[in-house]
């Protein structure tokens, strides 16, 4: 076992035992050496390395016995106060909390006692490493005034003191007031008062305000440090009696939320910060201190807390971004006996946010830097008067929060060109500094000219003018070994991002052209980005560029012109460049020929009864280029088919198909689902059968289920479907026509047959008696009951022949015959009930009989007038009415029978 000499000194073997190397008998620590940068990481974790650097500071500094909740060790004191670290134990004792507390306390005999007291929490150190806890709702920032009253009392009023204490976490606010030993002369004697935080007002406020205003006014001794560093900055600080230069606290409304201390941190941030910041540096060391700066993150506002040399010192900063406020330290150390080098030493404390979801974070920033030489007036490297100088250089560690190396040249001078900073600290920063001296040099090369701006913009050296914070930059190093590599990979990143386009680039172009004018279009084959060149009426030229793939790049020139709604175009390809991602471009002159034309929108054209059929453009096109023939093929877009009220949308209408057609799945090639598919199917044979049968073909389609348009058609006719296992009509449609003929035949149970009516409307087409409107009944051109010995005629017109069709084996089915028998009851009027027994004597022979040779209309009247003598007598009816008073009728002898 290894031990350090006896003698060693206290301190040092604290900070020795802090940073691992000893352990906690005292005893060296051999194995710190095999990974010293671990067991230096484990400093604020472990916790005998962790006590040790309390020890250590404990020994700096030591710890003000007075208090016992934490411990105060003063590092920093001035005339009128002190700055010290705190540490104090977390509530479960396994580890502790370290923080910043500052106290001031004044007065002399005659002047009030004056405290004011700080603490700021910012780390919770454990087992498990740092933490930051400010003003957090268990470690809130603590602020405590305490003020003497002289005499023990005020106008009277007997009160020994007035003590404020603020609390503030990011979540809550707490306030309290007390006076201690105050006697209202009401019998109870002097006690503590406290006034209740929630009720406390603006007007309770000003009342404890005039108390403080009053304790020091009443003085009558001449005013000392005390009472000047009271009025002179401690009420200033407060927005109190600051001549509008500060915003005054809302202390009364601290105790309802952080809203209102945010509120006027964000008015302090917009007017009044330096003011603040020279009050709380007066407040510190107890005179008016001079403010530098400008208030931004580069250059802080500034105020010196103590001068360490004649050329170093310790300062307090503070700067307003659009977030929040800063509030930091700065420390300069530079040696006054030499220009070598100089040391700055910064830190963020505490960085405050005004939106209220962003907690406030400690240290977010620090920065320690060398920089040589010391002086501006010293050159690194050469002067302002050679080709090649260097004002400094400056390194050092910069965190924000994880540490980052810092290594910067400041005014390099390149023949006679200066560059203000040449960032190289990473690989990446080094090659942007390079790019910068190289684009510099390819400037000085071409020129400054607009030509000149435009060369370098399309090589990728300078941004286009169209987008300032152009993002594609020219990679220095592919650069210096394959120019023509680097500046092609420019123009691919700038053809694969939406964001940043291409388009900017052939704005150089143009203007490289001379040509000036919009831009327009998407950088697609169909919206190429064009720049008009010559028009002449509805034709115009353009030069255009596009994307004909994955970064495919084609330049050309179109000629077109539109005539509402159709348009043409013929587009010229005059250079492509392919622009792979690993490899030179592929450069060819000459290239597509392509001719378009197309109409937008469609004229909706002539729709059948209860469809409509529309499109919103039609687009073809023929192209040639060398080496690979002819092409052509057309589009439909926005293709919609109506029939009722279900609308089908075909997107994209593509000849040829993109995607091979499968009639069981169409959904890759149309857009649409089979079911969708049979609609529109349906919809286009029923306006297909108009154009290829005219009037009677589209009784066929009705005939077929394809439509709904024709009189007489029962409940439940047959619709053309998909059948035998097929997800569609079209996948097999002899299936579909076998499953359709079935139940025409069939028919619904209970309801009309259909066959019957559809032998009728084609024996009307076969016999040429279809009536003029479809609406009408077609007039009787069958006969027979459709039984073999009886079959069903349908007369063909002018050629004497017929056409026969019945129902094997025996006719049709009994139940034919009871569905239109059980509708007999229920008929609502005698030409309803005609109607049914008319459908009857299709297919039933008796009834067929009876009505041989009736008159449909006579036989309507009578058996109405014969259902009138009935309802109305008693049962016998008049002679006159079982008389038959038509032509051709023959009256046999009558019976003459009286009744009662």
């Amino acid at each position: 076992m290894i031990r350090p000499p006896a003698d060693l000194e206290r301190e040092l073997q604290d900070a020795l035992e802090a940073f691992g190397l000893l352990g906690a008998d005292g005893s060296l620590d051999a194995s710190w050496f095999g990974d010293p940068l671990a067991r230096v990481a484990r400093t604020l974790s472990d916790a005998g390395q962790r006590a040790a650097i309390e020890r250590l500071l404990a020994g700096l500094f030591p710890a003000d016995p007075a208090r016992t909740d934490a411990r105060w060790h003063p590092v920093l004191s001035g005339a009128a106060g002190e700055i010290c670290l705190t540490v104090a134990p977390t509530a479960d004792g396994g580890g502790s909390v370290w923080g910043v507390g500052a106290r001031w306390a004044g007065g002399t005999p005659g002047l009030p006692k004056i405290s004011l007291t700080v603490e700021a929490p910012l780390l919770s150190l454990d087992d498990s490493g740092a933490q930051p806890v400010v003003a957090s709702a268990s470690h809130p920032l603590r602020v405590g005034l305490r003020v003497s009253i002289p005499g023990a009392a005020i106008g009277g009023i007997a009160v020994d003191a007035a003590r404020v204490g603020l609390s503030i976490s990011n979540s809550t606010r707490g306030l309290q007031v007390t006076l201690e030993r105050l006697d209202l002369g009401d019998g109870r004697g002097p006690r503590d008062v406290a006034i209740d935080p929630s009720s406390i007002g603006p007007d309770a406020v000003d009342i404890l305000l005039a108390l403080v205003r009053g304790a020091i006014a009443e003085c009558e001794t001449p005013p000392g440090p005390a009472r000047q560093a009271i009025t002179g900055h401690l009420l200033p600080l407060l927005g109190i009696d600051s001549g509008g230069h500060v915003p005054r606290l809302p202390l009364h409304e601290l105790a309802n939320g952080p809203a209102a201390l945010r509120e006027w941190i964000r008015a302090l941030a917009a007017d009044g910060a330096s003011s603040w910041l020279m009050h709380l540096a007066g407040l510190i060391r107890g005179e008016t201190v001079a403010v530098t700066g400008d208030g931004t993150a580069e250059r802080p506002w500034r105020v010196e807390l103590a001068a360490l040399s004649a050329s170093s010192s310790l300062a307090l900063t503070l700067a307003a971004t659009a977030d929040g406020l800063e509030l930091g330290l700065a420390m300069d150390l530079a040696p006054a006996v030499t220009t070598v080098a100089a040391a700055a030493v910064s830190a963020t404390l505490l960085a405050i946010p005004f939106a209220a979801a962003t907690p406030i974070a400690a240290i977010p920033r620090y920065d320690v830097l060398v920089r040589a030489p010391a002086r501006d007036d010293v050159w690194l490297a050469g002067s302002d008067a050679t080709s090649f100088g260097v004002r400094s250089l400056r390194a050092g560690v910069r965190g924000a929060p994880s540490p980052e190396p810092l290594l910067e040249l400041l005014q390099v001078r390149i023949d006679g060109a200066v560059h203000p900073l040449l960032d190289l600290s990473t690989p990446n920063a080094l090659a942007d500094s390079a790019k910068t001296i190289v684009r510099d040099a390819l400037r000085a090369a071409v020129g400054s000219s607009p030509a000149a701006s435009h060369l370098l913009a399309l090589a990728g050296i300078v941004p286009p003018a169209a987008d300032p914070s152009w993002p594609h930059d020219l990679d220095l190093a592919t650069f210096v070994a394959d120019p023509m590599r680097a500046v092609a990979s420019v123009h691919r990143r700038a053809l694969l991002d939406p964001v940043h386009p291409w388009s900017a680039l052939f704005g150089e172009i143009l203007a490289l052209a001379g040509l000036s004018g919009p831009i327009a279009g998407a950088g697609t084959v169909l919206d190429p980005w064009r720049a008009g060149l010559a028009a002449a009426g509805p034709i115009g030229v353009d030069l255009i560029a596009w994307d004909a793939g994955s970064a495919q790049l084609r330049i050309g020139i179109r000629v077109g012109g539109a005539y509402d709604p159709m348009s043409a175009a013929w587009r010229c390809e005059l250079l492509a460049v392919d622009l792979p991602a690993d490899a030179s471009p592929e450069i060819r002159l000459g290239g597509e020929q392509e001719l378009r034309a197309g109409i937008s929108p469609i004229p909706i054209p002539h729709s059948l009864p209860g469809t409509v059929l529309a499109a919103d453009s039609f687009s073809a096109f023929l192209g040639w280029a060398p080496g690979k023939g002819v092409r052509g093929g057309a589009t439909i877009s926005g293709l919609s088919v109506t029939a009722g009220t279900q609308t089908i949308t075909i997107p994209v209408l593509t000849f040829p198909p993109a995607v091979p057609f499968d009639s069981a799945h169409p959904e890759s090639a149309l857009g649409i689902d089979a079911s969708a598919l049979d609609t529109l199917t349906r919809t286009l044979l029923t306006r297909a059968s108009i154009s290829w049968g005219g009037y009677s073909g589209y009784v066929v389609a009705a005939l077929l289920g394809l439509h709904d348009s024709i009189a007489d058609r029962p409940d439940g006719w047959p619709t053309l479907r998909a059948s035998g296992g097929a997800t569609s009509v079209l996948a097999d449609p002899s299936a579909a026509l076998q499953d359709f003929l079935r139940r025409l035949v069939d028919g619904e149970p209970g309801a009309e047959p259909p066959l019957p009516v559809a032998l009728e409307w084609l024996g009307g087409i076969l016999a040429k008696s279809l009536p003029a409107r479809l609406v009408d009944s077609v007039a009787a051109a069958v006969t027979g009951r459709g039984a073999p010995e009886d079959p069903w005629l349908l007369a063909i017109a002018d050629t004497g022949a017929s056409i026969a069709v019945w129902l094997a084996p025996a006719g049709p089915p009994g139940s034919w015959a009871s569905a239109l028998t059980g509708q007999l009851p229920d008929a609502p009027s005698i030409p309803d009930l005609l109607d049914i027994a008319r459908d009857l004597a299709r297919i039933d022979a008796r009834t067929a009989d009876a009505l041989a040779g009736a008159d449909p209309d006579r036989l309507g009247l009578a058996i109405a007038r014969l259902a009138r003598e009935l309802a109305t007598g008693d049962g016998v009816v008049p002679y006159r009415s079982a008389t038959p008073t038509a032509a051709g009728w023959d009256r046999g002898n009558q019976l003459r029978s009286p009744h009662a």
